[in-house]
């Protein structure tokens, strides 16, 4: 993936070179259910800010071409803060998801259990249950990672056009929380991000090793209680963990917030 900044346009190419699709286009309107970085957005509106990227544009172009962007660079923030807002919405669709069914199977399991045959053991059949938790729990986890992705594309915006640019959340993650932190990120963010990043790189770990080698294993348990229990790779409580994760990125996103609304109020 190709994201640059730079004052030179060039030709379209890509999906645009594609013929456009037959009948009339639709003007749909959807509702915004949550307004992310409130205190940032309206720093930003308040002042001049977006003047210094006049006449800059950032080029976004994947590895092989398909998908090709020109954005002004003045007006980026609005579409990727759009973007964050529609994959935190979607995010929160698909945890109240993911508690739903879980709920839902935990109270219908007492008459739904059954045993493996000469043994006690608890046995309890599915038709499309754990292939929809098994969506939802993945979904969850790369909007998150997404999410946070558009965020550091952000990042370059908010300190200037002279910034550097990071390729993505974990990268700068990873040099806040190292010996050089980047000028770029305010102080406050980088003592959030030093001292509140575990649940970010637990959420790394179980989506990479998802997206890169297995799919999610589900490990059943019966409480002691009688109760049903979704655990994940045999140790991981799959409900703690999804709480655990948007917890995690609305105490994130808080201090982002905070943190970048205080420096653009002051430059």
């Amino acid at each position: 993936m190709e994201f640059n900044l730079t004052k030179k346009q060039v030709k379209r190419t890509g999906q645009w070179l594609m013929p456009p699709p037959e009948g009339k286009t639709i003007c749909y309107e959807e509702p915004l259910h949550h307004q992310l970085l409130p205190k940032l957005m309206q720093a930003i509106q308040a002042t001049d800010w977006p003047r210094q990227f006049h006449g800059y544009y950032y080029q976004l172009k994947t590895n092989h071409g398909l998908v090709h962007e020109e954005v002004p660079a003045s007006e980026y923030y609005k579409i990727a803060h759009r973007a964050m807002q529609q994959k935190y919405h979607a995010a929160v669709l698909t945890l109240e998801s993911i508690e739903a069914l879980t709920s839902s199977l935990a109270e219908t399991y007492p008459q739904r259990r059954g045993h493996v045959h000469t043994t006690s053991q608890p046995k309890l059949c599915f038709t499309h249950e754990l292939y929809a938790l098994r969506r939802d729990f993945a979904s969850l986890l790369f909007l998150q990672r997404s999410l946070l992705d558009e965020f550091a594309s952000l990042v370059q915006f908010l300190p200037g056009p002279r910034s550097r640019q990071f390729s993505s959340f974990a990268d700068l993650m990873t040099k806040c929380i190292g010996d050089n932190p980047p000028m770029e990120i305010p102080t406050d963010l980088q003592v959030h991000m030093r001292d509140n990043s575990g649940w970010f790189w637990r959420m790394r770990d179980i989506r990479d090793y998802i997206a890169h080698h297995r799919f999610v294993h589900f490990h059943l348990v019966e409480s002691p209680e009688g109760g049903l229990r979704f655990f994940i790779h045999h140790r991981l409580d799959m409900l703690e963990l999804s709480r655990e994760f948007m917890a995690g990125l609305n105490a994130m996103l808080a201090s982002i917030d905070n943190a970048f609304a205080r420096r653009v109020a002051g430059a």
